[in-house]
């Protein structure tokens, strides 16, 4: 009889599958806006602020292109830096067997320190927008993403 679970190991801790499914949610989230700001820059170029035109000498334009850059970079980031071990490095080691040179712990501090400093860098994004955009549908749903980030960091 298989009393084992059909779920990855790290699936089976609720709170890293929590983790790891709010990851992916604001990287999707990240990744979509990105793009759109680079693909249909006319939906999104009202949003930019009018003191922004000129601001290090670059257009409005510009700004929202690099914004957009930024925001794919971000989501990629919050990707890579949430996956478990074994996805994004060498092959799995079976069970009981620990590969040399790589540290016990389910997630490596270069891993933790990744993953922290692209939920930082959300957050910071965040701010920025929530000061900019202010209290609208827009700012209610960019302070949902705030505080899901928050959550992500804590």
């Amino acid at each position: 009889m298989y009393t084992g679970s059909i779920l990855p190991r790290f699936l089976r801790n609720n709170t890293s599958a929590a983790q790891l499914l709010l990851s992916l949610g604001l990287a999707f989230v990240f990744v979509w806006f990105g793009v759109d700001k680079i693909v249909r820059p006319v939906y999104w170029i009202g949003w930019i602020p009018a003191w922004m035109e000129g601001f290090l000498t670059i257009s409005r334009d510009s700004w929202l292109t690099v914004i957009g850059i930024v925001e794919v970079v971000i989501g990629f980031g919050l990707v890579v830096s949430s996956l478990p071990r074994g996805f994004t490095s060498s092959p799995p080691v079976p069970d009981g067997y620990v590969r040399a040179g790589t540290p016990h712990a389910p997630t490596s501090r270069r891993s933790l320190f990744l993953s922290r400093f692209f939920v930082i860098l959300v957050i910071l994004h965040l701010l920025a927008v929530i000061s900019q955009t202010g209290l609208n549908d827009i700012g209610v749903r960019d302070i949902g993403l705030f505080f899901a980030a928050l959550a992500l960091f804590v």
